[in-house]
């Protein structure tokens, strides 16, 4: 009030009126629930169009993605509006496809461009490197204070914080950020690729948090090399849409084996279609399957010829 006394606002716990909530500790945000509302109305008739993943990941991004992500450097979205967010991606991207780890296959699709998540953390680290190389060196005094080392969500410089201690980094300072467990110090106006960096590092994590919870990642634990994961999709994506699709159904962890779709209850039995194998697994089909393998089978040949032409044989 002191600063704008003109201001005709609401005066409360909260202040509206300016694009995004400024708010006190513990209370929820008035603006990003009714955004990420939209946002995922948004990603569903964006799925609805009869186009491609690409021209639909563009559309995510500019339609859908920024009607959420204002404000989101001093007011974050909670973890599970980012879960929301990311269902509704997936889905609008692949309407007919199931896809066992959203957070990876919008990875793949878009190299984290269109992750709420990732984005978001992207909003951070801009918004608090503009604010330093601007000249706001006031910072360093509410940094040290008691309030600004809390664990709730306080305002940008707590977002902060958590944010670098979220990519396994630790701020020590408004200027300086240690990087690794050697004790490498950068100071971030003189790191040129700093949030480069940072969503590197972002996807990085992302992937090793999938590792963790999905069998087929065995290996991942410490990260992918990104260049050669996605090196063949991005041929297939120009020469064969429909075998990049299927691409990246396996490199989410997607195939859809008999006994995964019977413990999701779409089979009445987990058996494998090709030779009947009782609880037929990924590792069954690719690997152990001898009529799947057997370049003569008849079934296999019939299995070809209908993802050939589309039809199924009666």
């Amino acid at each position: 009030m002191k600063i704008r006394p003109d201001y005709k606002g609401k005066v409360d716990s909260q202040a509206k009126q300016l694009g995004c909530t400024l708010r006190g500790p513990n209370k929820s945000s008035l603006t990003k629930g009714p955004k990420v509302a939209e946002a995922c109305k948004r990603a569903k008739r964006i799925g609805a169009l009869p186009t491609g993943v690409v021209l639909k990941g563009n559309m995510l991004k500019m339609a859908s993605l920024a009607c959420c992500m204002h404000g989101t450097a001093s007011d974050p979205l909670t973890q599970q509006q980012i879960k929301d967010l990311r269902t509704a991606f997936s889905r609008a991207l692949w309407q007919n496809k199931f896809m066992a780890s959203t957070v990876t296959a919008i990875l793949i699709a878009s190299e984290g461009a269109l992750d709420p998540g990732i984005a978001m953390t992207k909003k951070i680290v801009v918004n608090w490197k503009r604010q330093l190389a601007g000249g706001n060196l006031q910072q360093h005094d509410i940094w040290s204070t008691p309030h600004s080392r809390a664990y709730q969500h306080l305002g940008p410089i707590q977002l902060y914080r958590k944010t670098m201690a979220s990519l396994g980094w630790v701020a020590i300072d408004p200027w300086n950020v240690q990087v690794d467990e050697q004790g490498t110090v950068k100071n971030i106006l003189d790191w040129d690729d700093f949030v480069p960096q940072v969503m590197e590092n972002a996807r990085q994590r992302e992937w090793t948090k999938a590792a963790k919870t999905r069998k087929h990642y065995k290996g991942a634990e410490k990260g992918v090399d990104e260049t050669t994961t996605k090196r063949w999709l991005k041929r297939l994506k120009k020469k064969d849409p429909m075998k990049a699709g299927a691409l990246i159904t396996v490199l989410a962890d997607g195939v859809w084996a008999p006994d995964r779709a019977f413990r999701h209850g779409r089979r009445h039995a987990g058996d494998c279609v090709m030779c009947n194998k009782k609880n037929a697994g990924v590792e069954h089909l690719w690997w152990d399957c001898p009529a799947l393998h057997n370049g003569n089978s008849r079934r296999l040949i019939k299995l070809r010829r209908v993802r050939a032409t589309g039809r199924h044989e009666r």
